[in-house]
């Protein structure tokens, strides 16, 4: 009800885009996600979700911090969209990843 138009919505330079179909391939897509109906459905399926975070958190745990340090061949630009998603109260504080895992029996 919040979101008459959909939950799909594009950014371009950090300002929305109406026609999102026609942006493709020209501006980053976002969605929102009931967090709460896609763990439920991923373990009825044999998913198994792990603690929701925020990006910056899920990011730092997959070394993205070291990445880019250790990239020499990153541009001014890569490293000032990465402060983006790291930086406390920066994007990466206001989005979320749920990681998930296959519940897979142990083969015998």
């Amino acid at each position: 009800p919040q979101r008459p138009e959909g939950t799909l919505r594009a950014m371009r330079g950090r300002l929305p885009v109406k026609d999102v179909v026609g942006s493709l391939f020209e501006a980053d897509l976002t969605a929102d996600v009931n967090f709460e109906v896609l763990a439920s459905t991923a373990i009825a399926n044999g998913w198994v979700p792990q603690e929701l975070e925020t990006q910056a958190n899920w990011l730092c745990r997959m070394g993205a911090i070291e990445r880019v340090a250790s990239a020499a061949s990153a541009s001014i630009a890569e490293r000032l969209a990465m402060k983006t998603l790291l930086a406390p109260g920066g994007l990466g504080d206001r989005l979320r990843v749920l990681e998930m895992s296959a519940d897979c029996p142990a083969s015998g």
